[in-house]
């Protein structure tokens, strides 16, 4: 294919890239398995479009990493800000990003922007941009609802500035506003251990309106995918199988041994889009998923085998051997005990019986080195089927070296 074909024409694969990768720019049309947060959000503000001014909200997001508690506040902001037109309300929402805007002049230049207010790099102090933003509120009847996104990462970077900047956004209420509350706070954290850190005055306004987000489901995190595939149309139709989306929820879902992290499964569907157009091919593999995951959020070295017995790690050989001639997601049990064969007559060990076999099949599935389950619908009889995690290759060239220095590394 020519650069200009390349430059020019639609991608094999991928349609929308907005779609597939974690940003905080993009605000999909529906947000699954988070309804209830929203309706929380929901309930907690919507008196500020009701009686405009008569309340002031404060409710802290807690979540880990990838468990949506962004792009949440985002979509709320959004809606809100377009109910808030039909009450005749001018309501602006203002998304900080606290890493990227670590002082209380960041911050108020961010929501001055907001404002439309000019705000020169030198020549005005923190209290000063302060006090014209809240000036403008008043004599524009304007309401603002400020998110603090990774307040804990400014928290945990300086415990004393940040605690003067949170002192200061939060007690605006006592000192500037007599009648009327036009500024509301959703604060986002990891932790919410880490509030913890400030004195009363501040977290007793902190700590009453909690949203949990807790991490994403296999389940959950294969609807956040097909939300993008087939409802956001980020791929071109039948370039991503369903079978593609239950590996990369397989790895992902918290139930399963994942981090829950939905960033960390949309990453994977990207790279593995990517992967197979770098190849030209027209749809994604299972192979493109594995490597797609071991750049993402997995990572094997010979540290995190040492722990095998010899007969494991033999049998997660003889696993990798047959994934790397197959496309496959999944092999049965018997295809691996007969390829475990193959492998210990090459090492000149007696093999294992089944029983035994079954037991390493079960810790190296705890370890998250392998996915096995039992078989559905689709598969004659009932039988237990294994998935490889990692890709074949890498795999392959670790057991190799282990096993051929396993002395040494036992001795060390």
């Amino acid at each position: 294919m020519s650069l200009e074909k390349i430059l020019f024409g639609e991608g094999k694969i991928i349609r929308r890239e907005e779609a597939l990768i974690p940003s905080s720019k993009f605000i999909p049309r529906r947000l699954p398995c988070r309804e209830k947060q929203l309706e929380k959000i929901g309930i907690l503000f919507r008196d500020i479009l009701r009686a405009k001014g008569s309340v002031y909200v404060r409710c802290v997001l807690e979540g880990p990493v990838g468990t949506g508690k962004t792009i949440v506040s985002q979509y709320f902001g959004k809606k809100i800000e377009e109910a808030a037109k039909k009450y005749g309300m001018d309501l602006r929402y203002v998304h900080v990003n606290c890493p990227n805007n670590p002082s209380l002049f960041k911050i108020m230049k961010k929501i001055a922007e907001k404002l439309g207010l000019s705000v020169p790099k030198r020549g005005l102090s923190a209290q000063e941009i302060m006090h014209h933003v809240w000036e403008t509120l008043v004599e524009q009847n304007t309401y603002i609802i400020v998110a603090l996104d990774d307040a804990d990462l400014l928290i945990k970077r300086n415990r004393a500035s940040s605690r003067e900047i949170f002192y200061n956004l939060l007690r605006i209420s006592d000192e500037y506003f007599d009648t009327k509350q036009h500024v509301n706070y959703i604060i986002i954290v990891k932790e919410i251990s880490t509030l913890y850190s400030f004195e009363e005055s501040i977290t007793s306004m902190l700590l009453h309106n909690i949203i949990k987000f807790p991490p994403y489901s296999s389940e959950e995190i294969k609807e956040i995918l097909a939300e993008r595939v087939y409802e956001e149309k980020a791929v071109v139709e039948n370039s991503v199988s369903e079978e593609i989306l239950d590996m990369i929820s397989e790895y992902i879902g918290y139930d399963k041994g994942g981090t829950g992290n939905a960033r960390h499964a949309l990453e994977i569907l990207y790279l593995a889009c990517k992967n197979a157009e770098m190849r030209g091919d027209t749809k994604v593999t299972v192979n493109d998923v594995r490597h797609a995951a071991s750049k993402v959020c997995l990572s094997l070295s010979i540290d995190d085998i040492r722990g095998l017995t010899l007969h494991e790690i033999l049998l997660l050989l003889a696993i990798t051997r047959i994934f790397k001639y197959s496309d496959k997601e999944y092999v049965k049990i018997g295809d691996v005990e007969k390829m475990y064969h193959v492998v210990c007559e090459e090492y000149s060990e007696k093999p294992r019986g089944h029983t035994q076999v079954w037991e390493y099949v079960k810790r190296l599935n705890n370890m998250r080195l392998i996915n096995a389950r039992l078989s559905g619908v689709g598969v004659r009889g009932k039988t237990t089927l294994i998935s490889l995690v990692y890709p074949p290759e890498d795999l392959e060239h670790i057991l190799v070296e282990y096993l051929k220095n396993r002395r040494l590394y036992e001795e060390y």
